[in-house]
């Protein structure tokens, strides 16, 4: 889906560590990190629930009201792995990859030019 829609990913965290330093899983990370730009991730979001396949279920607030994390997750129908926090909740439990939505943010620089101060705006996203 990524691939058909160009939209740009990368892996982060124990998913990255586990792929450079192991050339595979880390044994006891226990779950795959995405990381999107906000277009991107947005978009996921959008096409997800709908072009994804019958055995796999897209997790947000928007699509499982009892989901709180503030990140999205695609789930595999017909398993169950509960996470300590939700495992209480109506929700979908299944086997999953994390999706997460790197927030890019503005950089204010403070540049001196003899006697005045200027400010540059860097918009990332």
């Amino acid at each position: 889906m990524c691939k058909a829609h160009n939209l740009k990913y990368t892996v982060a965290a124990g998913t990255m560590i586990g792929a450079v330093r192991h050339k595979g899983f880390i044994p006891w990370d226990d779950d795959i990190d995405v990381y999107m730009l906000r277009k991107d991730f947005n978009k996921l979001r959008r096409l997800a629930p709908k072009e994804l396949p019958n055995n796999m279920f897209y997790q947000s607030h928007h699509t499982n009201p009892d989901y709180y994390y503030l990140f999205d997750k695609i789930r595999l129908n017909g398993t169950i792995f509960k996470e300590t926090f939700l495992s209480n909740h109506n929700i979908n439990h299944g086997v999953f990859i994390d999706i997460f939505q790197l927030m890019l943010f503005r950089i204010i620089l403070l540049k001196v030019i003899g006697n005045i101060f200027v400010i540059d705006f860097i918009d990332w996203d």
